[in-house]
């Protein structure tokens, strides 16, 4: 394995001056148009606002604005630990990651009506709402710097503890692989809260380019034409991006910037997949990528000339990164960006680099002679929807708390499988965690069993759900 680490001063948060007048980032909300070198002030000013005598733990409900960029960037510099989470969301949704990890300042923006009883409110930072945790505890001792939920399904309080060196030197990797330059600008397709949209973030401030920040949708029509105006050159999409695309019939050449797509977060159906070779010929670039939260966001690159080549493989490791597959398909990756391990609670943020740089990543594959990876399988009960990684037990557990309810994912649909009956208070939980996953009702069905299939061990046959 080729060993990266990020060179001495290279954290993209601490040489945002260099450069200068460069646009770094364009606010859609405020209109605002931020240099680097405004960006670069602002910063400053925010590590100012974060200046304590030790580690403070900090969580940010993100949207995709500059105040958000500025919060996570200034934490960053101030050498604080911080969390981020899906914007707009209400506190009570988020009491399981409140109570065990007790972050010392919270950030959010709308009503605060709901504010937790332990925080009091200390007014406003970068247009977002700051409360402070009222009674006295420890600082944090560790070098994590970024806390990111391992699914950002339910408000599990599972997080990903990436360090300084982990943020950093992913972004290396992505501006790299990526080859982005000064010139190239992208745009928030995804939110900040998603590890693949924030290495959207990362890789292009490591390379001085800009990105336009935004809330809409690619289903918005007017998602389109702010990226004409700001003359995007790159767009980052999930398999439903891309599929919705394509059922839209949509057409690249109504957007001369644009040069490169990516694709991340699942294997797209071979019909959208040759849709989208194909519009490699119309002069876009096309990334095929494949990542874990764990790793940083990236572990696999697969270049636009070898799309229409290896359409089925998700690439080459990235800088600094190596994959194996051992007899049982079983596929593990070290590199520099791997992250330190899980944490439960606040209790668990030690520094502690439990992996050592090797990632046991969940999936199944194989190399090819050239070393290209292909994806088979999985060997947990993790599932890819709309691009994020949701964990069927967890919404097993969520639905009901008995073990008559099971959960499968087929394509971008949930499939919810009830023994004899509907658990009491099903259709409101049902509906919660349609709100929790952010998904539309059609994405979701049900279907009641006589009897579940079960094995001898009393388990769950999931192979054999939904059989005739």
């Amino acid at each position: 394995m080729i060993e990266m680490r990020a060179p001495a001063n290279a954290n993209f948060w601490e040489r945002l001056s260099e450069f200068g007048e460069a646009t770094a980032l364009i606010d859609e909300r405020s209109g605002k148009v931020w240099s680097y070198a405004q960006l670069d002030g602002a910063v400053a000013a925010g590590r100012r606002a974060f200046d304590r005598p030790d580690r403070r733990l900090i969580a940010l409900c993100a949207e995709n604005d500059a105040g958000a960029v500025l919060i996570y960037l200034s934490a960053l510099a101030a050498g604080h630990p911080i969390h981020i989470g899906k914007g707009r969301f209400a506190w009570p949704e988020l009491s399981e990651f409140l109570d065990q990890y007790r972050p010392d300042i919270l950030l959010w923006k709308g009503p605060d009506k709901d504010l937790p009883p332990d925080y009091v409110r200390q007014g406003e930072l970068f247009g977002y709402h700051l409360a402070i945790y009222r009674k006295e505890q420890a600082g944090i001792g560790g070098t994590e710097a970024l806390l990111l939920s391992t699914s950002g399904s339910l408000g599990s309080p599972k997080m990903v503890r990436l360090s300084r060196q982990n943020v950093s030197v992913a972004a290396c990797q992505v501006a790299r692989t990526l080859q982005i330059k000064p010139s190239h600008r992208a745009i928030t397709s995804l939110p900040l809260s998603f590890i693949y949209g924030l290495s959207v973030l990362h890789g292009h401030l490591q390379a001085g380019a800009s990105l336009v920040l935004t809330q809409r949708s690619v289903q918005d029509p007017a998602f389109w034409r702010l990226l004409d105006e700001a003359k995007v050159t790159s767009l980052a999409g999930v398999p439903w991006t891309y599929e919705m695309l394509k059922a839209l019939s949509f057409n690249p050449v109504r957007y001369p910037h644009l040069r490169e797509m990516t694709l991340s977060g699942g294997a797209l159906p071979a019909p959208a997949l040759n849709w989208l070779i194909g519009l490699q010929s119309q002069g876009l670039n096309v990334y095929s990528m494949y990542g874990q939260t764990e790793a940083g966001g990236r572990i696999c690159v697969l270049p636009p000339e070898l799309l229409p080549v290896k359409p089925a493989s998700v690439g080459l490791p990235v800088d600094g990164g190596a994959v194996q597959c051992n007899a049982m398909g079983e596929i593990t990756f070290s590199g520099p960006n791997v992250m330190l391990g899980y944490a439960g609670s606040r209790e668990d943020l030690t520094g502690d680099d439990v992996l050592k740089g090797v990632l046991a990543t969940g999936d199944t594959g194989h190399l090819d002679e050239a070393g290209c990876l292909y994806i088979t399988g999985r060997t947990s009960r993790i599932a890819k929807l709309f691009g994020l990684r949701v964990d069927l037990g967890e919404i097993e557990s969520f639905l009901a708390s008995r073990a008559d309810v099971a959960v499968t994912c087929t394509g971008q649909k949930l499939d919810i499988f009830l023994e004899r009956q509907k658990p009491p208070q099903f259709e409101e939980r049902l509906q919660d965690l349609l709100l929790r996953l952010r998904l539309p009702q059609h994405c979701v069905s049900v279907r009641i069993l006589a009897d579940m299939p079960r094995g001898e061990n009393g388990k769950i046959q999931y192979g054999e759900l939904g059989a005739p």
